[in-house]
């Protein structure tokens, strides 16, 4: 009887650790980091913050929506240049403009996340990100869209025409060619050499 109720018992015990685990891997993801508003740098005006720089440890970052009270409505020009920390960026919907260079010569970032507010931002802001490979688009957003990580606009007939050194060129798959006229294979404008490692 006591053999009985320990192994009842220790049967309990590893039914319960392993949906802890489960619990765990479902809602615990290490590669997208929450915003610490301590790494970055900002101006105000008008009330809004525009992020000008980033001291944070890099990796998958969730940019901050609000730093010290401002919305963030802007990533400013050479804000996270040549940063070779970052393989994921989430803009948050609060942002609208996003600045030359921006992300320009991040070598590993291969994910950017746009969210809904995101109206502009320059071909070059994300130039000679040799490894970005893959956008994904707030469904919400009324200006750009995502198909199979190819970056287009709303109505999905024109791909946006992002530079980067190493890809000049940027495709979406052949099978889906007839679904979005003229988005097909595209050459990509103004790659040219830049010394930056």
């Amino acid at each position: 009887m006591k053999l009985s109720l320990r192994l009842t018992a220790s049967s309990l015990g590893l039914r319960m650790m392993c949906a802890g685990c489960i619990l765990f891997m479902l809602f615990y993801n290490p590669t997208r980091a929450a915003a610490d508003p301590a790494d970055y740098t900002y101006t105000e005006s008008g009330g809004e913050a525009m992020i000008t720089d980033y001291t944070g440890a890099g990796g998958a970052i969730v940019l901050p929506a609000v730093l010290d009270g401002y919305p963030v409505t802007g990533i400013a020009a050479d804000a996270f240049r040549g940063n070779n920390s970052l393989t994921s960026v989430t803009i948050p919907d609060s942002v609208p403009h996003i600045g030359t260079f921006a992300f320009g010569w991040c070598l590993h970032l291969e994910n950017v996340v746009l969210g809904s507010g995101v109206t502009t931002f320059p071909v070059n802001a994300f130039q000679s990100c040799v490894k970005l490979t893959d956008f994904t688009v707030s469904p919400d957003n009324t200006h750009h869209s995502s198909v199979a990580g190819v970056l287009f606009n709303r109505a999905h007939n024109r791909q946006s025409r992002i530079r980067s050194l190493y890809r000049p060129y940027q495709c979406i798959h052949r099978s889906q060619r007839h679904a979005y006229p003229g988005a097909g294979l595209r050459r990509l404008h103004g790659t040219h050499k830049r010394g930056h490692s």
